[in-house]
């Protein structure tokens, strides 16, 4: 018998998605671990507040590191809003998260999208690094996985072949275009053959605002790999800059529709879904 799946969507036939009772089973322990008290107004002592003691030592400074504000809250919410942004883009660029057994997130920072798919699959090898040695040592103190300080350049420690999936979220967005080329490189190198990339760039939005031209251009405001270093990348030069990939999917503003209807990874930053060929 089949159950009402959690989060609750629509399937491809505009029904309520279901799913199998084993599958089931799992939603309602997710909920009750993720959810925090006080969070459903009907059921106020509902929830375990799992996420808020896994992160409990880091605080705002260490959110503002990696987000630019200081809501702890909000950034708790967002660990695993995130893998279900990330499972429903991959889903409907043909990919099953299911299938995905090793993931890396390069500029992980404190590892906030990289809880979630741990949580999902305690299994799973998951990995970070981070030009930050301060939330490198965060992460390998209070969470699981193997974490490592790089550089802003590539390679990295890891053999060839070892992911299935390698995530960058705001990563490319502060890096300039022959930076961006040597990781291009050295990512296909990381994934398995098939592999995934997904890769958040700001888009026609952000060149707008930023008063930006062309189909590429770059805004030195500061250090490379720092907040105060842009660049803009129009989706036409996206699609050319990753050689090597098939693109399987591409989100506008973070978006799957109009009006949305995801968490925002990368707050209205475009995401790709490329595969390795």
């Amino acid at each position: 018998m089949s159950q009402v799946d959690f989060p609750y969507h629509v399937d491809g036939r505009g029904l309520t998605a279901t799913t199998a009772p084993d599958d089931h089973l799992r939603d309602l322990i997710e909920q009750v671990l993720f959810t925090a008290p006080g969070e459903r107004v009907m059921r106020p002592e509902f929830g375990s507040g799992l996420l808020g003691l896994v992160f409990e030592p880091g605080g705002p400074e260490l959110v503002a590191a990696t987000q630019g504000g200081t809501d702890v809250r909000s950034y708790i919410d967002s660990m695993i809003s995130g893998l279900q942004t990330l499972e429903t883009l991959l889903r409907k660029s043909g990919v099953d998260a299911a299938n995905i057994e090793s993931v890396l997130d390069i500029g992980c920072g404190t590892g906030r999208l990289l809880m979630g798919w741990h949580c999902a699959n305690p299994r799973r090898k998951i990995a970070g690094v981070d030009i930050n040695a301060e939330l490198i040592a965060w992460s390998e103190a209070n969470l699981p996985g193997e974490w490592a300080v790089c550089d802003v350049l590539p390679p990295l420690t890891f053999e060839n072949g070892s992911f299935d999936l390698v995530q960058l979220a705001s990563v490319f967005t502060h890096l300039p275009l022959e930076h961006q080329k040597q990781w291009i490189s050295e990512i296909r190198r990381l994934l398995k053959p098939g592999g995934v990339l997904v890769i958040t760039l700001h888009g026609v939005i952000y060149k707008k605002v930023f008063n930006q031209q062309g189909q590429h251009s770059e805004l030195p405001g500061g250090a490379i790999g720092s907040n105060a270093f842009g660049t803009f990348h129009a989706p036409e030069f996206a699609e050319k800059l990753f050689e090597g990939f098939e693109k399987k999917g591409y989100f506008e503003r973070g978006h799957d529709a109009d009006p949305p209807t995801l968490f925002p990874i990368a707050a209205l930053q475009d995401v790709y879904v490329f595969r390795k060929v």
